[in-house]
C-alpha cells in the first residue's frame, strides 16, 4: 500500500513523498506493571481463520517487546489475549 503524505516540520510542509506501509496483526501475550512503566509482550498471529489467515501467511512468524512509560498515552492500552495491527512506514531523516 503507498501513501501520500506530506512531510510537516514546524507545521511547514516541505515536501510530498510516497511512503510504502505494511500491516501486521499482533496478539498480546503479557502486560508486567513495573513502578514506572509497562513491559508489554506480543507476537504474530497464526491461525488458518478469517482474515488471521491471510496475515498468518504473509507474516507468520515475529515477535515485539516494548516498554511504556507511565506518561505515555498507550500506558494501559493493551490486554493480554487481545489483537492488534502494527502499521510499518518509512520514518522521514532527520
Amino acid at each position: 500500500m503507498a501513501k501520500a503524505i506530506s512531510h510537516v516540520v514546524n507545521n511547514n510542509i516541505t515536501k510530498n513523498t510516497i511512503m510504502y506501509t505494511a500491516r501486521a496483526k499482533f496478539q498480546c501475550d503479557s502486560v508486567t506493571n513495573f513502578r514506572t512503566s509497562q513491559e508489554v509482550n506480543l507476537r504474530a498471529v497464526n491461525s488458518k481463520d478469517g482474515d488471521n489467515a491471510d496475515f498468518s501467511k504473509y507474516t507468520p512468524s515475529g515477535s515485539l517487546n516494548i516498554h511504556i512509560s507511565a506518561e505515555a498515552p498507550a500506558f494501559n492500552a493493551f490486554t493480554p489475549g487481545k489483537c492488534y495491527y502494527l502499521d510499518f512506514m518509512e520514518a522521514p531523516e532527520q
